[in-house]
C-alpha cells in the first residue's frame, strides 16, 4: 500500500474517532481550528519524506490493453503494452503520466477517460496519431502540444474525455 495513502487513510479515521467523541459529549477534544493545520502538516511531512527516499516502483508497466488506472496522493508512470484499447485514468492530488509511444490502437477510434482533481495526468501518444479532446474543467485545463505530428487520414485516432476540478490534462 502506498505510504501516502495509509497515512491519509489514518488521518481520516483519527479524526472520525475524534468527531464521534465529540458528538457523543465524551470528550470535547473537537477544535477545528488546530486539527486541519495538523493533518496538512502530517501529509504534507509524509509527502516530502517519501519524496526524499526516492521513487521506487513509480514506474508501471501495463500488461493488457485495457486501462483502469486510480491514483490517489503521488505520482505514477505508466507505461502501455504494445496494444492499447482504452480505458480510464484518475489522479486526485497525484500526479501521472502515461506513455502510449510504443503501442497500437486495437481499434480506432479507441477512448481514454481522464478525471482529474487537483492533480496532473500527461498523455504522450505516437505522432502519426490522430487525438480529439472534450469534457469539462473547473479551475482546470486542458493542453493538446503535438509539434511534431504528422497523422494522415487513415492514421488512429484516440479520442480523450476529460473531467477536471483544479487539475490539468496535457496531451503531447
Amino acid at each position: 500500500m502506498n505510504r501516502n495513502v495509509g497515512l491519509l487513510g489514518g488521518a481520516l479515521v483519527l479524526l472520525g474517532v475524534l468527531w464521534l467523541l465529540d458528538a457523543l459529549d465524551v470528550v470535547d477534544v473537537l477544535r477545528w481550528s488546530m486539527i486541519w493545520p495538523a493533518l496538512v502538516i502530517a501529509v504534507g511531512a509524509s509527502m516530502v519524506v517519501g519524496g526524499l527516499k526516492g521513487r521506487p516502483g513509480r514506474r508501471q508497466s501495463l500488461a493488457g490493453p485495457d486501462l483502469e488506472e486510480v491514483v490517489v496522493l503521488g505520482d505514477r508512470d505508466l507505461i502501455a503494452g504494445p496494444t492499447f484499447a482504452g480505458g480510464s485514468v484518475t489522479a486526485v492530488l497525484a500526479d501521472v503520466d502515461l506513455d502510449l509511444r510504443g503501442t497500437e490502437l486495437v481499434s480506432s477510434p479507441a477512448t481514454l477517460v481522464v478525471t482529474t482533481v487537483m492533480g496532473e495526468v500527461m498523455v504522450h501518444i505516437p505522432p502519426t496519431w490522430r487525438v480529439q479532446t472534450s469534457g469539462s474543467a473547473l479551475l482546470s485545463d486542458v493542453k493538446v502540444r503535438r509539434d511534431h505530428a504528422r497523422p494522415d487520414g487513415d492514421a488512429p485516432e484516440l479520442i480523450v474525455q476529460t473531467s477536471g476540478v483544479f487539475g490539468d490534462v496535457k496531451v503531447r
